[in-house]
């Protein structure tokens, strides 16, 4: 009714060819980090800003500026900041989905 033994020893060969597999490619990127940067006269304050500049595009801030009212919320923040008022968060049912 089980798994025969041939079967069980076959995925279990797999599951240990297959850690081996990533244990070389941890290895490998491990070495590339360390060996790297050795030959090159890399500047810290150019790494810096290069991390600096790719954080900045993967977390940019997309304001939508609402021309027509918003919608009928509940649990929503409505806060007024110099001449504008802010609609933050909330959600809204359509009688069909809801929308937060």
């Amino acid at each position: 009714m089980g798994k025969s033994k041939s079967s069980t020893t076959k995925s279990a060969s797999k599951l240990a060819k297959k850690a081996k597999q990533e244990e070389k490619a941890t290895k490998s990127e491990l070495k590339a980090i360390k060996g790297g940067s050795k030959g090159k006269d890399d500047n810290l304050e150019d790494i810096l800003a290069q991390f600096q500049q790719e954080w900045k595009t993967k977390h940019a801030v997309k304001e939508e500026v609402q021309l027509a009212a918003p919608s009928r919320r509940l649990n929503a923040t409505f806060t007024a900041y110099g001449d504008h008022l802010w609609l933050i968060g909330g959600e809204y049912f359509d009688g069909d989905k809801a929308y937060l």
